[in-house]
């Protein structure tokens, strides 16, 4: 029973991923996301409260979906930085023919694009993803100038060579 619970509400986050990547919020329907999960529009309700909850659950669980491969990259940041180098390269490379990840991105990208349109919606929400999203911001900041330390080596890695080549590598992405 409890391992049927987890199921379903695993096909509800795929079909919500899926959904709201290709449609944004307002254009994604819950009828189609269940009905993509095979599943009932109650079990939204049940699992996430309403279809804001379920687009927030849907958000967290594209974190932690990239959370997990970049953690693999990370991991290898201090021992072999090219291999770091490497590995995060191909994970963007893969993401381009791996839908899910395809997914997670189009979903953030278009939480930029959509920002705007949604400004009213997500007022309630916006302090504590403000604050969420600066840590993780920080964070990524803090990795990617260990990486880039390490691949141009202590002498070379000045601020203005880190900040050029942070800069190149995110146009490059």
């Amino acid at each position: 029973m409890k391992r049927d619970k987890v199921e379903a509400k695993d096909r509800l986050l795929a079909a919500g991923l899926k959904y709201f990547a290709s449609k944004g919020f307002d254009g994604a329907t819950v009828r189609e996301i269940c009905d993509e999960a095979n599943s009932n529009i109650a079990a939204i309700n049940y699992y996430f409260g309403d279809k804001q909850g379920f687009y927030s659950a849907v958000k967290e669980h594209a974190l932690g979906i990239r959370q997990k491969a970049m953690d693999r990259c990370w991991e290898l940041v201090e021992t072999d930085p090219w291999g770091a180098l490497r590995m995060q390269i191909e994970m963007m490379l893969d993401e381009t023919f791996d839908d899910t990840m395809f997914q997670v991105s189009w979903l953030f990208l278009r939480e930029l694009l959509d920002q705007d349109e949604n400004a009213d919606k997500k007022k309630s929400e916006e302090t504590l993803y403000d604050l969420q999203t600066d840590a993780r911001r920080k964070l990524y900041i803090e990795r990617m100038t260990r990486l880039l330390t390490g691949l141009l080596g202590p002498e070379a890695a000045t601020s203005d060579n880190l900040s050029l080549l942070h800069y190149t590598y995110h146009s490059l992405c």
